[in-house]
């Protein structure tokens, strides 16, 4: 199951069931860790905070979490990886996956060029963190 929605937490007296025979997991999806970025980006939706804190009570229930970084906007939100992988590690998340934004034809050219200050999503020099699929051995 993938959610913004906290909500999901009122129903691990159901997952956690499912998620003992494997056949459950939850992902997370979060912009930024910026409530007032998110305020914009997603009105509406639950706070950073709260996300985290429905991942904490997903993963000390046994279920298994994990957070998807999406859209990640060149300029904006990119260098907000590490500390929502940081984050989301610090909360039980045991995997990751993230997704770009795509915009369509002339649109994409607002996020090229000069908005990319670093090469790669992690920068320059950066070391994999713990919940990057090359960060294990």
């Amino acid at each position: 199951m993938i959610t913004k929605n906290t909500l999901i937490a009122r129903d691990i007296d159901v997952l956690a069931p499912m998620a003992r025979h494997g056949i459950v997991r939850v992902i997370l999806s979060m912009i930024t860790l910026d409530p007032a970025l998110t305020r914009v980006m997603e009105p509406r939706t639950a706070t950073p905070a709260k996300r985290l804190l429905a991942m904490r009570q997903l993963a000390e229930a046994g279920i298994p979490v994990g957070i998807n970084v999406a859209p990640v906007i060149p300029g904006l939100t990119d260098e907000e990886i590490p500390a929502i992988l940081t984050a989301a590690w610090e909360h039980g998340a045991s995997f990751a996956s993230w997704s770009p934004v795509r915009l369509p034809g002339r649109w994409s050219r607002c996020l090229s060029g000069g908005s990319r200050r670093r090469s790669g999503p992690l920068g320059e020099g950066a070391q994999p963190h713990p919940l990057h699929p090359r960060g294990h051995s």
